[in-house]
């Protein structure tokens, strides 16, 4: 393990003498933390590699200096900071995985159909009170046309019941109820004496998010503020573990997962502190203090003025160069690879894949446009960049919260 509290010199020594032994890239952010996380992937005990996506992801720009110089003074304080994001870092991702143990035990308990305990009232005037609670919550975020009605107060007061009388169902209670709504929204208001199959509420749901049909975005939107509403309501419960339904709520679909990409801010508020420090951490693989000569504009020739006329002037050319560069880049990922291969490394050759991808995705243009061609060839190499900063995010949030799903199985 890397020894955080050596010197700045001394931890740039040893960090960058691994990524050698191991022939680990380490021209730019991207290709650092996708090999790193490659490597986790395949050896997931790996304590030291994980340590060190950490401290990449805790960097501030004075582990991974490209460009920086810095004033006298400035690089130790940029140190310190990168311990603190460390430890903190650290620390977080402990918690997450201790909850991946905690959650596979109250999974399994809440796998099982809950029975009421004869020795409990059942009108007992706090679950009355927690039921009216969730109807206003069901009534306020499910769009449906029979939220007034018995049945739905019954079902909700029924299972509230049996859930408050089981220790492990009580601990998420929040995401129970979320569970219960989101995944028997019409039965619950409509069907007297509902019974649900426990293994319905807890088996992993895949969320239709790739395409918007015009009411799922918004269903999603409203499901997210539901989750938050009812963590909110049962903060300081006793025995209620809110970090634990986030968790639960990262592992039983991908609306976590959309959320984040989506509406990071409402995410803050839905995901375990883990999931929100990597929402938060830099994962670009554009450095801080970037060279004018590795600029997309300085790479292809483009003003500044140019390119803000491209994007103000010709709006409907601009959208349209992204969805088809986008489209073709999908069907073709390599590119997402070159980039990570040659980006600070030698854009030369970049170029030369933005001429391939132009020529693929751009049609001739008329006379009075041929003075976008360089602005397009900008922006493909931006659009590209941009794709490969999404994918190794994904990649790193994916294998940095694989453990639980490794013990799950």
């Amino acid at each position: 393990m890397i020894q955080i509290n050596q010197s700045l010199q001394e931890v740039k020594e040893e960090f960058f003498s691994i990524c050698r032994e191991n022939q680990i890239p380490t021209h730019n952010k991207a290709a650092l933390l996708y090999e790193l996380s490659t490597r986790l992937e395949a050896d997931k005990k790996n304590s030291l590699f994980r340590q060190m996506i950490l401290l990449v992801l805790a960097d501030t720009g004075v582990l991974l200096n490209y460009f920086r110089t810095f004033q006298e003074g400035e690089e130790e304080e940029e140190f310190q900071s990168l311990k603190e994001n460390y430890e903190r870092l650290a620390a977080d991702d402990r918690l997450q995985q201790a909850m991946s143990f905690k959650w596979k035990e109250v999974w399994a308990s809440c796998m099982k159909p809950l029975k009421i305990n004869a020795q409990y009232d059942v009108n007992e005037t706090v679950y009355r009170e927690k039921t009216k609670q969730a109807v206003r919550l069901y009534q306020k975020f499910m769009e449906r046309s029979e939220k007034n009605s018995i049945e739905l107060y019954n079902n909700l007061h029924h299972f509230i019941c049996m859930a408050e009388q089981i220790d492990e169902c009580h601990m998420i209670m929040p995401l129970f109820l979320f569970q219960l709504m989101t995944r028997h929204t019409g039965r619950l208001a409509t069907k007297e004496n509902l019974n649900v199959s426990f293994k319905s509420l807890w088996s992993y749901k895949e969320y239709q998010t790739v395409q918007d049909n015009g009411k799922n975005y918004k269903r999603y939107q409203l499901y997210a503020k539901l989750f938050v509403k009812l963590c909110k309501a049962y903060r300081g419960h006793n025995g209620v573990d809110l970090p634990l339904c986030q968790y639960g709520f990262w592992k039983t679909s991908n609306l976590a997962g959309w959320i984040m990409d989506t509406r990071p801010k409402k995410a803050m508020k839905a995901l375990t502190p883990f999931v929100r420090d990597l929402l938060r951490a830099d994962m670009s693989s554009i450095a801080c203090w970037e060279s004018e000569e590795y600029s997309s504009n300085a790479i292809f020739g483009v003003a500044d003025r140019e390119e803000q006329s491209y994007m103000d002037k010709f709006r409907d050319d601009y959208q349209e160069v992204g969805q088809a560069v986008r489209e073709f880049v999908f069907d073709h990922i390599e590119y997402v690879l070159y980039w990570m291969e040659y980006l600070y490394a030698d854009h030369g050759v970049l170029q030369g894949y933005v001429e391939e991808i132009y020529r693929e995705c751009i049609p001739k243009l008329p006379e009075e446009k041929a003075w976008l061609e360089n602005c397009i060839r900008a922006h493909i190499y931006e659009i590209v960049r941009d794709m490969m900063h999404q994918g190794v995010r994904a990649k790193v949030t994916a294998v940095l919260t694989q453990e639980g799903e490794e013990k799950e199985e």
